[in-house]
């Protein structure tokens, strides 16, 4: 089931691909899982019109339209090339503040790839609307070009600098949207020499081979080297400490695969470090423990569980986000993360990341009302539920703290993000309510909404006791 048509678009020289079949191919009921794209526009555009959607919710609001294609054809999403660029700063207005230097995104070619087989009407629609949305004849320029033999567009906006451009057009049977000058052509250009894609690299396929991802349903792929060399050519100092955070830094090229077997998904990796291949297992259905499968909602569709090292998981990501800005970002971050600490008295990150287990487990319960890709439930072990409640109680409020300031600093509207908490349940509001957290006695359960938290919940609890009753 692994895309590997669609790999031929995709350029060997890629920063980093993602690619997957429709997420439709996973319902039990196909025609419970038609694309629902039309109807989430007219709930959106009906919650905007009541004034339920915020300005600063509405990009959001946009890509939430836009997620059903991902159930609706096989497609990827490539980041193909990038780079940045230094521009000075006037200092600021407080005290001694003197000229700085801040990184901004220099150039970027990314696409969109979706096997419409000709059935290209809801890409257009969306196209359509965004750019209506976004953009007006005062300020865009539309362009009719050919790359390689293919008729596509070009968008340009007079606001943007001269690469931040949209391109679209049909190669084959495939609707590409590039962000970013060229990127069309390099998809097409692709398209036409094989030697130049993903499916023909030599290490590609090994990898794909030592991982049994023949029956996958989506893999990813990060170059590390072409990332280091493009990125590292003016953030040479940022980019090393964000492979440090993620222990990447000996890391050249890097495959994961997902696969189904029955209910149960399996998860697998291949990476090449110091110039060796290396294979890790993080989820087999043969070694599921009960104590976890048993806490799986009946409801749900799929699941996995996984084994892995969460505690660096939890530990590293938000580092290496913290890592990726600026100095001063961290060094303000650092400032309340102390302070925090100093008025618990307590080791925040410790006292939580000591507390968690060695699985998660991830499944589809509840369903998104709208099928959205990737609206699903994780579920983290820990041990002292009390400790973990508490540290990221503390934690949360820090970060909301953090996003608060930085807000208001940048006297921000468009985007903005909130922290907020309901009871014992944390989530994020952008416009929408967003992703939400709770802590059980044996887990941290993460899901897509507060609502859906709570939902999550009730069911592990429910399909727990039904094992236990059965095993009397």
């Amino acid at each position: 089931m692994i895309p590997m048509k669609i790999a031929r678009l995709v350029p060997a020289r890629s920063l980093i691909a993602y690619m997957a079949v429709p997420y439709s191919a996973l319902a039990d009921d196909p025609v419970q899982s038609r694309p629902a794209g039309a109807t989430i526009q007219q709930i959106v555009g009906f919650l905007k019109f009541g004034g339920l959607i915020p300005d600063q919710g509405q990009v959001f609001a946009d890509i939430a339209i836009a997620l059903p294609l991902l159930g609706q054809y096989e497609h990827a999403l490539v980041v193909i090339d990038a780079s940045s660029r230094q521009v000075k700063l006037a200092p600021g207005n407080r005290p001694g503040e003197t000229e700085r230097t801040s990184l901004r995104l220099g150039h970027l070619e990314a696409a969109i790839i979706l096997k419409t087989n000709g059935q290209n009407a809801p890409v257009v629609e969306n196209l359509n609307r965004v750019v209506a949305r976004y953009t007006n004849a005062n300020i865009a320029e539309l362009e009719d070009l050919k790359a390689e033999g293919f008729s596509y567009q070009r968008l340009r906006d007079k606001r943007l600098p001269r690469w931040a451009c949209c391109e679209w057009g049909l190669v084959g049977d495939y609707f590409v949207i590039g962000f970013g000058e060229n990127s069309f052509a390099a998809v097409a250009k692709t398209q036409r020499d094989k030697q130049l894609c993903l499916a023909h690299d030599p290490w590609f396929i090994n990898a794909q081979q030592e991982i049994s991802s023949e029956s996958a349903l989506a893999t990813w792929f990060i170059g590390f080297d072409p990332l280091k060399r493009r990125l590292g050519e003016i953030s040479r100092e940022r980019v090393d400490r964000v492979l440090a955070e993620l222990g990447a830094t000996n890391i050249s090229r890097d495959l994961w695969t997902i696969g189904l077997d029955g209910k149960a998904l399996y998860w697998s990796r291949c990476f090449e470090a110091n110039g060796k291949d290396e294979i890790r297992k993080y989820s087999n259905p043969l070694e599921y423990p009960d104590r976890h499968r048993n806490h799986v909602p009946l409801e749900a569709r799929h699941y996995a569980i996984l084994n892995l090292p969460t505690r660096w998981l939890v530990e590293s990501v938000p580092r290496a986000w913290l890592a990726s800005g600026a100095e001063r970002r961290m060094a303000q971050w650092e400032r309340i993360w102390q302070g925090l600490e100093a008025e618990s008295g307590l080791d925040l990150s410790t006292l939580l990341i000591e507390n968690l287990g060695e699985h998660m487990i991830i499944f589809d319960y509840p369903v998104h009302p709208f099928d959205v890709p990737f609206a699903l439930t994780i579920a983290i072990e820990i041990e002292d539920a009390k400790a973990v409640r508490s540290s990221l109680s503390a934690i949360l409020s820090a970060w909301g703290q953090y996003l608060d300031q930085r807000a208001k600093r940048n006297a921000s509207t468009l985007l903005r993000v909130k922290v907020q908490r309901d009871e014992e349940v944390w989530y994020l509001q952008f416009g929408f309510l967003g992703p939400a957290l709770t802590v059980t006695d044996n887990y941290i359960v993460l899901s897509w909404s507060p609502q859906a938290v709570r939902m999550a919940t009730t069911a592990m609890s429910e399909a727990d006791n039904q094992a236990k009753t059965a095993k009397k």
